[in-house]
C-alpha cells in the first residue's frame, strides 16, 4: 500500500513540474532519493537552463548533474553562464 501511494504521488508530482518548482522540486526529490520526480526535474530545469537566475546545483548527486548538462533539451542562451554553473559545481566536489 505504501508503495503503491509513493507511485501515485510520484507520478501526481512529475505531472505538475514546471519551470517555477522545478528548482525546488528537484531539491525535494534528490533528498528523498525520488528517481522519477529528479528525472522529471532534470527534463525541465534542462529545457528551461537559460531563464534560471542565482541557482545553484551544489546538492544535485554527480550522475544527475551530468544528466542535466549533458540533456539533450538543455537551453543555453550565453555559453559563459553555463560554463559558470558547471565550474561552481566542480569547485564544490573537487573532494569527492
Amino acid at each position: 500500500v505504501i508503495t503503491d501511494l509513493k507511485d501515485e504521488l510520484s507520478t501526481y508530482i512529475s505531472k505538475n513540474v514546471q519551470r517555477e518548482n522545478a528548482v525546488a522540486l528537484l531539491r525535494k526529490a534528490v533528498k528523498f532519493h525520488a528517481d522519477q520526480i529528479i528525472d522529471r526535474c532534470v527534463v525541465v530545469v534542462a529545457s528551461n537552463f537559460a531563464y534560471l537566475y542565482d541557482v545553484s546545483f551544489d546538492f544535485v548527486p554527480y550522475e544527475w548533474f551530468l544528466k542535466l548538462v549533458k540533456h539533450e533539451k538543455l537551453n543555453v542562451h550565453r555559453e559563459f553562464d553555463f560554463f559558470l554553473h558547471v565550474r561552481n559545481y566542480v569547485v564544490v566536489h573537487q573532494k569527492e
